[in-house]
C-alpha cells in the first residue's frame, strides 16, 4: 500500500509539472510571438496557473490595423485538459478602441470565444465562437447581444467557382441601435427602431482557416459565396424572413437572388430608401407597386443556384430581389447598381 501511494504522489508530481513547465513554455511562446509581430503589443504574457486549465494570461494586449487599434486590459486563453483541440478565450469587461486618433471606450458582459481546431487537417479551424451581451460604446447603447458560431461543413455540390472551404454559422444580433456608431463618425440611419438579426448562413471561402491565420502568419481567406436559410430580421416593427444565395462576381460585386418574406414590405421599403441603403426614387417607385412585385416569379436564369424558394403563403409577400451584371433588381424594376460584395481584406 505504502509502495501504491508513492507511485501516485510521484505521477502526481510528474502531472503538476508537466502542467507548470507546459503553462511557462505557452507564456514564454506567447510573448515570443507577440514581440514578432507589428500589429501586436502586449506587456506580459504569464502562466495562467488555474485548476482545470492549462493556458496564459495576457497583460494589456493591443491589436493595430491602419488607424484603427483596439486595447484590452487583459485576455485569458486555456485549453481544457480533457478537451485539449478547443482553444477558449475569456473577454474583459471593457476595451479601449482608438480610430484615427480617438478614444472610445467599449463595455460589455459575458464575453467569450472559443476555437476547435483539427490537428490531423494542418490546424485548420473546425468550428469558432464568439458571444457577448450589453455592448455599450461611450456609454451608449450598442447591442443587447451578440454572437456568431461557425461549424465546418463540405463544400456541397452548390460550392461556387473559387471555393476552398465552407462554414456553417448561426448570427444572433438582439437590439442593435440604428446611431450606436455615431461617435466613431459613423452617419446615423433614420431607422424606425432597433436592429434584430438571427438565422443561419453557409460561408463559402476561398481559402483554409488555420491557425496560421489566427496568428497572422497567412492572409485571412475571404468570402466568394453567403447562402441564407431563413434568417430573420427585424426593425423597428417591421419584420422579414431572407432566403437566397449570393456569389461574388468579377468586378467584386454581389451576384445571385434573394426572396425576401414579409408583410411589412411597404414599411421596410420606405425605411431602407430614407437611410440610404436602396435609391429613394426606386424605393419609392417599388413600394408604390408593391402587391405587384410581390407576385413576380423569379428570372428562370437566376435559379441555377439551385434553392427552392417558394412563393410566400398568406397575407406575406415574396419580394424577388436579383443581382446581375452589377445592377440590383426587385422584380422587373432597376433600383441601382448591385451592392459591394462582402470582404474582409
Amino acid at each position: 500500500m505504502r509502495a501504491f501511494l508513492v507511485l501516485l504522489l510521484l505521477i502526481a508530481a510528474a502531472v503538476a509539472g508537466l502542467w507548470l513547465g507546459g503553462e511557462s513554455w505557452l507564456a514564454s511562446e506567447a510573448g515570443r510571438q507577440a514581440a514578432a509581430r507589428r500589429d501586436l503589443a502586449l506587456a506580459e504574457a504569464r502562466p495562467l496557473r488555474k485548476l482545470g486549465r492549462i493556458g496564459v494570461e495576457l497583460v494589456e494586449p493591443a491589436y493595430t490595423s491602419g488607424d484603427v487599434s483596439l486595447a484590452l486590459p487583459g485576455l485569458e486563453l486555456w485549453v481544457a485538459p480533457a478537451d485539449p483541440a478547443a482553444i477558449r478565450v475569456a473577454l474583459p469587461d471593457r476595451a479601449l478602441l482608438r480610430q484615427a486618433g480617438r478614444d472610445h471606450r467599449v463595455d460589455l458582459r459575458g464575453g467569450a470565444g472559443a476555437l476547435r481546431v483539427s490537428p490531423l487537417h494542418g490546424g485548420a479551424i473546425r468550428q469558432a465562437g464568439i458571444q457577448a451581451a450589453m455592448l455599450t460604446l461611450d456609454g451608449a447603447p450598442l447591442a443587447e447581444a451578440v454572437s456568431v458560431d461557425m461549424q465546418m461543413a463540405g463544400l456541397g455540390h452548390e460550392a461556387p467557382r473559387g471555393a476552398r472551404a465552407a462554414y456553417d454559422a448561426t448570427l444572433t444580433l438582439a437590439g442593435m441601435r440604428p446611431g450606436g456608431l455615431a461617435a466613431m463618425g459613423a452617419p446615423t440611419l433614420p431607422l424606425p427602431g432597433d436592429l434584430s438579426v438571427t438565422g443561419a448562413l453557409r460561408v463559402w471561402l476561398d481559402g483554409i482557416l488555420d491557425l496560421a491565420v489566427v496568428r497572422g502568419a497567412a492572409a485571412p481567406p475571404a468570402p466568394v459565396a453567403l447562402r441564407a436559410d431563413g434568417v430573420e430580421v427585424t426593425l423597428g416593427g417591421a419584420t422579414a424572413r431572407l432566403a437566397g444565395m449570393i456569389r461574388r462576381d468579377a468586378a467584386g460585386r454581389a451576384e445571385g437572388r434573394l426572396a425576401i418574406y414579409t408583410g411589412d414590405g411597404d414599411a421596410l421599403l420606405r425605411a431602407a430608401g430614407e437611410a440610404g441603403m436602396l435609391p429613394a426614387e426606386g424605393a419609392m417607385l417599388a413600394s408604390a407597386l408593391l402587391a405587384g412585385i410581390g407576385r413576380m416569379p423569379f428570372p428562370p436564369e437566376s435559379e441555377a443556384d439551385g434553392m427552392t424558394l417558394p412563393e410566400a403563403a398568406g397575407q406575406e409577400l415574396r419580394l424577388p430581389l436579383v443581382m446581375r451584371g452589377g445592377r440590383l433588381l426587385l422584380g422587373d424594376i432597376d433600383l441601382g447598381a448591385a451592392p459591394a460584395f462582402p470582404a474582409w481584406r
